[in-house]
């Protein structure tokens, strides 16, 4: 991941991932993400979101969200 945020010129604060603190969590890891790394920025303000994964076979998904006013729950660990 960081060959190819480096190779798209993008700053690392504009790529965060979160792969060395829970592995693949396959649809939950952009979910998790959001609640964990970005949780005080969607709290705080307006963000514009632009997501990208991709899973076994090389399937890809992407999607961009506009946030307002979102109230992110903490985290719960079992």
């Amino acid at each position: 991941m960081e060959k190819l945020r480096k190779k798209l010129g993008f700053p690392p604060e504009k790529c965060p991932y979160n792969i060395s603190e829970f592995g693949n969590t396959s649809g939950a890891t952009i979910p998790l993400l959001m609640v964990t790394r970005l949780k005080e920025e969607l709290e705080s303000r307006p963000l514009t979101l632009c997501m990208a994964t991709i899973g076994v076979g090389f399937s890809l998904g992407s999607g961009c969200i506009h946030t307002s006013k979102v109230i992110v729950p903490e985290l719960m660990y079992l």
